[in-house]
């Protein structure tokens, strides 16, 4: 008799623990209302089909369950401010000029929960100030008849055809498509990052391509792996999958010490993605602790973040030039001098320009020749220029394309590498952070959201008071900049889209 009882104990205890068991993992499962009543009548019956409600049974049917039967749990939302979780949409889809003046709405209405991106900034000798993001655009000029094919280099189309230390599938595949972002089929990448390469210019590829051929695949195989690390600001980089590594001609035994240099650039990099990500995982760990006691309703009291489709919106049609690569957008087939009234506009940092010569050869063959031009935009400034890469050049016996075209562009970008590194930002004194903020008064339309994030760093920095800040906004932006500073949520990102639509339809 003693056995039997003991026996119907263990029985009635573990039918309680699957009924937990179950309770807990409905959430996940989409467990219907009915299924769990179901369970629940189930469980009552007891051992033996007795109609009755065992004791561990009645001692759990009597907890408050609520906060396990919630939708979601607030720690596995996402936690992004919403014009962070904009920003990073309008760069996936291929809005970069949107997405800059996101990131920069982001420093100024939420500096403590940007602390990360704001603490981001590197400063710049070549534009002698501080930047979180260096601003490139690509353009275009052909010159000669362009009627018809424009001769433009091809993978294979030099005098040795066969294959060299560069083989075209080290660099992905030649239209640009997801294995030029080190996503190969099936892979995952990370996070939603195949959307940057789903949402390029198709109409700015085609052009280039048709123009350039491999000179226009090569440089922006060159530009995508100096962006990815950080070369020119981390506002957006980190939001663009990795490429793939590049090689050129140039690697070797003497590349030791830039080899050096860019490993331990990408290992900072990395460390703080991992120290973002690990205090994420702390901060869902202990939402999770405080959301897992049993009692009162305490989901109720969770504060859930709203969704981003609850959040206003910039129109995508206000985009002044699509994305040709992550990080540079396309100016257009237009002269150098044009490409340069645009970009400034803008507030376009550099320009790729590319000219393009068309001869016609012998037998009725187009010659191909291109060269391209690094412009500092604000005063129009030639930085670097490569050599020509010539369509009838590499058919030479033994030359392979793209070696040819990386040895032909690599003194350009060797000057990019020199002109433009970032460091850290400098120390300064308060007097001269003042100094630097005054200077910003008088910056254009394009620069204002820019101006109010670079005040938000140096009040961050404890280098100017409360009151110096307040002014500042008011200089720069009267009653709105007061609604940036001092309004409610609503009326800070209200604001904030009404700069944004303004700067992206400045007339040029």
């Amino acid at each position: 008799m003693l056995n039997h009882c003991h026996i119907c104990r263990q029985i009635a205890i573990l039918s309680a623990s699957v009924f937990v068991t179950a309770v807990l993992l409905s959430p996940l499962y989409g467990q219907s209302e009915e299924d769990y009543q179901a369970m629940q009548e189930q469980m009552e019956m007891g051992y033996g089909g007795e109609s009755r409600q065992s004791a561990p049974t009645s001692i759990f049917s009597s907890m408050n369950l609520a906060p396990l039967m919630a939708a979601s749990i607030p720690a596995m939302e996402d936690k992004r401010p919403p014009l962070k979780k904009q920003c990073d949409e309008a760069f996936l889809e291929g809005r970069m000029a949107t997405a800059l003046e996101l990131f920069f709405g982001n420093l100024v209405i939420e500096p403590e929960k940007a602390s990360e991106q704001l603490n981001s900034v590197k400063y710049s000798a070549m534009l002698k100030r501080p930047v979180w993001q260096i601003r490139w655009g690509v353009s275009l000029a052909v010159r000669g008849d362009d009627a018809g094919d424009k001769g433009a280099i091809r993978e294979g189309s030099g005098g040795n055809r066969g294959n060299s230390g560069f083989r075209g599938e080290e660099f992905g595949v030649s239209d640009m498509g997801p294995d030029e972002f080190g996503m190969s089929d099936g892979a995952m990448g990370r996070g939603n990052n195949m959307a940057a390469a789903a949402n390029l210019d198709q109409t700015a590829e085609a052009e280039l391509e048709e123009a350039l051929g491999l000179v226009a695949e090569v440089t922006a195989e060159q530009f995508s792996v100096r962006f990815s690390r950080g070369d020119f600001g981390l506002a957006l980089s980190s939001i663009a999958p990795p490429p793939p590594v590049v090689d050129t001609p140039g690697n070797g035994p003497s590349d030791a010490m830039d080899q050096e240099m860019n490993e331990s650039m990408e290992r900072e990099r990395m460390e703080q993605e991992q120290m973002r990500m690990e205090q994420e995982r702390m901060d869902m760990e202990r939402s999770m602790d405080s959301s897992s006691e049993f009692g009162g309703n305490r989901a109720a009291k969770m504060e859930v973040v709203p969704p981003l489709d609850e959040t206003p919106k910039i129109d995508s049609g206000l985009e002044p030039f699509p994305m040709w690569k992550p990080g540079i957008v396309y100016l257009g087939s237009v002269s150098s001098a044009e490409a340069t009234k645009k970009a400034k506009a803008r507030d376009i940092d550099f320009i790729l320009h590319f000219d393009v010569i068309l001869k016609e050869g012998r037998e009725g063959a187009i010659q191909n020749i291109s060269r391209c031009r690094m412009i500092r935009v604000a005063d129009g400034k030639t930085i670097g220029l490569s050599k020509p890469s010539d369509s009838f050049e590499v058919q030479r016996p033994g030359t392979v394309a793209r070696d040819y075209v990386n040895e032909q562009i690599a003194n350009l970008f060797a000057i990019i590498d020199r002109q433009m590194v970032l460091v850290a930002m400098p120390t300064l004194s308060p007097e001269i952070a003042k100094r630097r903020i005054a200077s910003l008064f008088s910056g254009s339309k394009a620069d204002r959201m820019k101006a109010l994030a670079e005040i938000r760093l140096y009040q961050s920095q404890q280098l100017i008071s409360d009151e110096d800040v307040e002014k500042a906004f008011y200089i720069i932006g009267g009653a709105d900049g007061m609604r940036m500073l001092h309004g409610t949520q609503e009326d800070q990102i209200a604001t904030l889209h009404e700069w944004v639509t303004e700067t992206l339809t400045i007339e040029e």
